[in-house]
This record gives structure tokens, sequence and C-alpha cells, in this order.
């Protein structure tokens, strides 16, 4: 993994974000709604691909509860970190299994931005994106 740190020189925020990574995966995968919604800050945007942005708590929720219905497994792979002030921008690699209607499961890969905000000096999700890799 490649790290970058204009700000930070020792990692730890990178490390940080590490294990907020590891606490979305253990909660998607265990379709824990709330634990996975607390990783995001007070404000925040969703911009899933083709779907209207996600700004609102519990239209977060249903769209969370609704992805894990259709898809289990999820690691996440950061690839690069860059830190300025209380923002750090993440990039990386969602791999999963999507479960299709017909019952077959298909492995899937998306690349992804998420953008973390330092709160009260805790680390959360302040936008997230991400896009089929083709």
């Amino acid at each position: 993994m490649a790290f970058t740190f204009p700000v930070l020189a020792d990692g730890k925020v990178a490390d940080l974000i590490e294990s907020r990574n590891q606490q979305w995966a253990d909660a998607f995968n265990s379709g824990d709604v709330e634990r996975l919604s607390s990783i995001f800050g007070e404000r925040f945007i969703v911009l899933p691909p083709g779907s209207e942005a996600i700004t609102d708590r519990n239209d977060l929720r249903s769209f969370l509860q609704q992805d894990m219905k259709s898809l289990s497994n999820l690691n996440l792979r950061t690839t690069s970190v860059t830190v300025v002030g209380n923002f750090a921008y993440e990039t990386g690699e969602a791999s999963y299994q999507m479960h299709e209607e017909s019952g077959k499961l298909t492995r899937s890969i998306d690349d992804y931005l998420v953008v973390w905000r330092k709160d009260d000096g805790i680390w959360n999700y302040y936008v997230d994106l991400w896009w089929p890799q083709e």
C-alpha cells in the first residue's frame, strides 16, 4: 500500500483509517446497520453510482440495509491516503460478492474515494463515492 502524508509523516492517520475500514467491513458483513452508519459524521454525503445523493441518516440506513441484502463478503483495500489538516482523502478498492436473483454469486470490485473528516478527535466518513471497475 502506498500512503502520502503531506502533513503527518508518522502514519497514525493511515492506521486509524485502516482500523475504521475494518470496522466498516465487519459491520457491513455482520448486517449491523447502526454500527455501520455511526462511521459517518454528523454531516455527510454519499454518492452512489446512478442514484441520488444521500445526506440524511435515515435514508443512509435504508440504503445500507438494501445493500446488505444484495452484497456480502465486503473487503476494503486502501491504495492511498493524503492528509490535509482535519481531512484525509483515501482511495481504494472494495471487493464483494453480489447476490443475483438467480441465486448466483458474482465477485465484483469497485474503486472508491472517501473523504474523511476529523471531528472531536474521531475520523469519520464525510464524503463517500464509488464506481465499478471496468
